[in-house]
């Protein structure tokens, strides 16, 4: 790669440190389902039969659990889509039918985990979802029945719909009166445009990368901050306990446990999606490390501080994926297993020089990932008053090939192992190093901005 210089180091990324306090269980978990011509209640464990079940948006007058079993709150249009619903299965031949609003008994902490964790493999395993989108109305105009305002239906906003629209085998829609709008495969392409999904995810969801997946809830909303998170579980094969008040911090939880189990590094392929929140960001980070810096490196240096629930290197929300549709897997980099330690995220990387930086104060992580092309994605670090700080997500110079060729350079190649000793700033974004050129001996040595540390050539 032309007018690059790479530098072999492993480097520790802090983020904030978060522990299960909870166990989940998933297989062979409890469900509930209701029968579709009495309406009453029956639980299964660990066999179900079959089953039809139901994808909505809440609304008012909701019926909950204790509402069915105390037959209350039948006057509302809450019980009427629990009716309209049964009626509609049992029409099709289900005997039995599962509605979340009904059928889990949310005043059970545990249980209501347990069924979150779950409910991708529920809607996965059904033979029939409904996806009840109450805002569209069918429209007659010279005989022909239609239904304009299908792809601007709320439902396709919303953060629980992703799961049930990408799980399911089988799924039809139905309109406000619960008349048939088609099934999913019939309006692939009426779904394409309004969520952006390719239409092959449903049978292959495991091909499309992190950041494509995250991609797809970028502009989706959910009543509770956690829930965004939450809602994600199952599209990324994960389960972690619900800790409900936890805020902002349950993104990065959700991929840190994605992180445990999938070596796809398209998870680091994100940046800040609103400038504005960037510079305010940035403002009160200075603040609070006492940094005096122009407006103009407030743009260069901008990046989510730990209030926003971001983990440094792990993005604060989906939205930050909104530009990510097209990033792919690729192998350009040989790496270590990398993993989560009490003192973060450790890899093994190679660094290199931005060629278009003068000086030496901006370095560049590649990544296994394209953004569906040749030329790899990288990590972007910028260095200010000692610390280097991740900047955002851009690309490579130049093509793969010539990283490739770059990298089989043996001479370029230097391993530093980094063992940091003292806690990182709380706030500050930054790699507790500085690699600086020794004259003398031509080699990269290690300086630390902060108090002593360890560390090995």
């Amino acid at each position: 790669m032309q007018g690059t210089r790479k530098y072999g180091l492993t480097i520790t990324i802090f983020l904030p440190s978060f522990q299960d306090t909870a166990s989940v269980r998933v297989r062979g978990s409890k469900m509930r389902l209701l029968n579709t011509e009495t309406l009453k209640l029956s639980e299964f464990c660990p066999e179900f039969p079959e089953y039809a079940i139901l994808s909505h948006r809440w609304e008012e007058d909701e019926v909950s659990y204790q509402d069915l079993q105390a037959n209350k709150n039948q006057e509302g249009a809450g019980y009427r889509k629990i009716q309209k619903c049964c009626e509609k299965a049992l029409r099709d031949g289900y005997v039995w039918v599962w509605i979340d609003t009904c059928c889990i008994d949310k005043t059970s902490s545990a249980e209501l985990s347990e069924s979150i964790n779950s409910m991708f493999k529920w809607y996965q395993t059904s033979a029939q979802c409904y996806a009840y989108l109450s805002d569209v109305e069918e429209v007659t105009c010279e005989g022909k029945r239609s239904h304009p305002s299908f792809n601007d239906s709320v439902w396709f906003t919303r953060g629980w719909t992703l799961q049930e629209l990408l799980a399911p085998r089988e799924m039809l829609f139905l309109d406000t009166n619960w008349n048939e709008i088609g099934t999913r495969a019939s309006l692939n392409e009426e779904i394409t445009t309004a969520t952006g999904i390719p239409n092959r995810a449903y049978a292959s969801l495991e091909s499309y990368t992190v950041a494509q997946r995250m991609s797809w809830a970028s502009n989706r909303k959910t009543t509770r901050v956690e829930d965004i998170a939450y809602s994600l579980l199952g599209i990324f094969d994960v389960n972690m306990p619900l800790l409900y008040g936890e805020g902002h911090r349950a993104f990065p939880r959700l991929q840190e446990e994605i992180i445990k189990r999938s070596d796809d590094e398209s998870i680091f392929v994100w940046h800040v999606d609103d400038q504005q929140e960037e510079r305010s960001l940035i403002s009160k980070l200075q603040d609070q490390i006492h940094l005096a810096l122009t407006e103009n490196e407030k743009c260069l240096f901008a990046f989510p501080t730990r209030a926003t629930g971001s983990g440094r290197l792990l993005a604060p929300r989906p939205s930050c994926f909104a530009h990510c549709a097209s990033v792919r897997r690729d192998v350009f980099v040989w790496r270590r297993p990398y993993s989560l330690t009490n003192k973060g995220l450790e890899f093994m990387t190679l660094l290199f020089k931005d060629p278009e930086e003068s000086k030496f104060e901006k370095l560049l992580i590649p990544l296994n990932c394209t953004d569906g092309g040749d030329v790899p994605l990288a990590i972007s670090l910028t260095r200010s008053f000692g610390y280097w700080m991740r900047c955002g997500s851009a690309e490579m110079p130049g093509s793969a090939e010539s990283l490739l060729e770059v990298m089989r350079n043996e001479d370029e190649a230097r391993q530093i192992h980094i063992s940091a000793q003292w806690p990182c700033h709380p706030v500050a974004n930054v790699l507790l190093l500085n690699p600086r050129l020794n004259t003398e001996s031509g080699e990269e040595t290690i300086t630390f901005q902060s108090p002593p540390a360890r560390y090995e050539i």
